[in-house]
């Protein structure tokens, strides 16, 4: 095998192991792990038997009662130390991560440098008990407290990040954990056991291999008080309905249909450059790429011109090689999957860019871009987790918000212009950053009141309530972000978007909740504590006379 930069691409030499119960071991078995942009092997991993899940779910259910018990400031201390120890070893990850994923190596790079922002501004989170009622007749606080075991089950595409982005908070809320990586990626969170296995006790963390078996044995342990998965909606509703029996506490991120529509005042050059990067980062396999693009047919013949070349002109290879823009896709299942795609793609519109697979080894496809696509085609209607984009001619704005949500998924969603007032006449509020005010552009988000993962259309009440504030509240902070009565646009923006806002800013907690539509940064703790893992519980000090 090769190396690029100095850095080594093949790694059967090493040994990657799981944590259970404080000690790095060996699986019951072994998969082999391969480099997606070579369909080589370039490690084993290691796979957890059913005893061997046992016997960390045990282990993490025996460490909790301690853990919890140790005060807040050094759960955060522990959460920092992680960090340090994550940064110390950046080039290391990143080009795990690379290999075993695909990805270009200054997106693996970003991958671990935002896990640092993340594991470092949750440590700085305070849970502090939360008055309800301080008068003469009565004192009522909340007051939060860690749930117990959680299974953190990581996705393939953001593997390092993602378990970051989990363990975290759970460990500062003072739960422990079981890491479950994907069976394609689990490279990355061997290097997360022999991270922490020196800075958490025993139990506390727990990382076992899998090879398809390990995620349900997890979600129906009884053991298991709550389960954080990210991935596909399908396996989702497998995970709520396994996790059904036992009432287990489910944090679901799933999958995304996003939409762009492009306003007729916009600025092509400019607007079609900012999109095809959201459309196609990470080779599309993102749950908030952009995936349908409908432009005003004024505008149609020049955005689609440009955003074919844009797609032409993108750089395919190894992620290890310094030039290389996009990946391959990420294994071999998604690959078939991105084959039907393709020959939709010929079947159900005209292919202007692209279309076809890239010869030789790996899981390889060229950008793609399809007009004119049928509106019954499952181009438009399925998730393309893949580098596949359709582009949709629309004559009125209203129709486009029509077509942007006939969708069961709903996650990111934006309009393009130039004219705030033109959208706001669309009903949609304009939510700009600074890269927006920089091109002169109005960069507008909408949400509609459609399935986002778990979220399905519901009662205000019930968005209230999975929220943890008021159905009042809730409709406060909507009208503040959407500009219309939250009864008729419910706006819940995802971790996700938190997430990305925090590895690019410094901004204060206020600022941040501001951001996601919160009225305050009171109301985004309650949404980070219900993410962490904890369970508020009301203490009434009894009637005052």
């Amino acid at each position: 095998m090769t190396s690029t930069g100095g850095a080594t691409r093949d790694l059967r030499g090493r040994a990657f192991r799981q944590l259970i119960g404080g000690e790095l071991v060996g699986g019951a078995t072994t998969q082999p792990v391969i480099d997606p942009a070579t369909e080589e092997v370039i490690a084993t991993a290691p796979v957890a038997g059913a005893d061997q899940v046992d016997a960390a779910v045990a282990a993490a259910a025996g460490a909790f009662e301690a853990w919890r018990a140790i005060p807040l400031a050094e759960r955060a201390a522990v959460v920092r130390a992680i960090a340090d120890a994550i940064e110390a070893r950046r080039e290391e990850i990143a080009t795990i991560v690379t290999l075993e994923n695909g990805k270009p190596i200054d997106g693996a790079r970003g991958d671990v440098d935002d896990s640092l922002t993340w594991a470092r501004h949750v440590a700085d989170f305070v849970i502090e008990p939360e008055v309800l009622r301080d008068d003469e007749a009565a004192r009522i606080e909340v007051h939060h407290r860690p749930v117990g075991v959680v299974a953190a089950i990581i996705p393939w595409n953001f593997p390092f990040f993602q378990t970051i982005y989990k363990l975290a908070p759970a460990l500062l809320a003072g739960n422990t954990v079981v890491i479950k990586p994907a069976p394609t990626t689990p490279l990355n969170a061997c290097l997360i056991a022999e991270i922490v296995q020196p800075l958490v006790p025993p139990g506390v963390v727990n990382v076992v291999g899998d090879a398809g078996e390990v995620g349900p044995r997890l979600t129906v342990h009884p053991d298991v008080a709550k389960v954080s998965f990210t991935g596909s909606t399908a396996s989702g509703r497998k995970v709520m309905e396994s996790g059904s029996p036992t009432l287990k506490k489910i944090v679901l991120e799933l999958g995304g249909n996003d939409s762009a529509i492009v306003l007729a005042d916009a600025d092509v050059p400019a607007v079609a450059k900012d999109i095809f990067s959201w459309a196609f980062k990470n080779t599309g396999q993102v749950c908030i790429n952009i995936k349908r693009i409908m432009v005003p047919g004024s505008l149609y013949e020049e955005f689609a011109e440009e955003f074919a070349d844009l797609a032409k002109a993108t750089k395919v290879g190894h992620g290890l090689d310094q030039d290389t823009e996009l990946g391959p896709i990420q294994n071999s299942r998604q690959y078939e999957a991105v084959k039907t795609f393709l020959q939709k793609a010929h079947q159900d519109g005209t292919v202007i860019a692209g279309g076809s697979l890239i010869e030789g080894p790996g899981y390889f496809v060229q950008p793609t871009v399809v007009r004119d696509v049928a509106p019954e085609s499952t181009l438009i209607h399925e998730e393309v987790f893949g580098p596949i984009r359709s582009l949709i001619r629309y004559e009125d704005v209203e129709e486009a918000i029509r077509q942007a949500n006939d969708t069961h998924y709903g996650l990111g969603n934006s309009v393009w212009g130039t004219n705030v007032e033109e959208a706001r006449l669309a009903h949609l509020d304009p939510v700009a950053d600074d890269r927006d005010a920089e091109h002169n552009e109005a960069y507008l988000r909408f949400r509609a009141a459609v399935e986002l993962g778990l979220t399905r259309t519901r009662r205000l009440e019930d968005y209230a309530l999975e929220l943890g504030y008021s159905a009042r509240t809730l409709s406060r902070a909507t009208q503040a972000a959407a500009g219309v009565n939250a009864k008729e646009f419910i706006d819940r923006r995802t971790t996700l978007e938190a997430k990305r806002m925090l590895a690019h800013s410094d901004r204060t907690a206020a600022q941040i909740a501001a951001h996601l539509g919160f009225t305050s940064a009171t109301n985004f703790s309650k949404y980070f504590l219900r993410c962490a893992g904890t369970t508020p519980i009301a203490f009434r000090a009894g009637l005052r006379r």
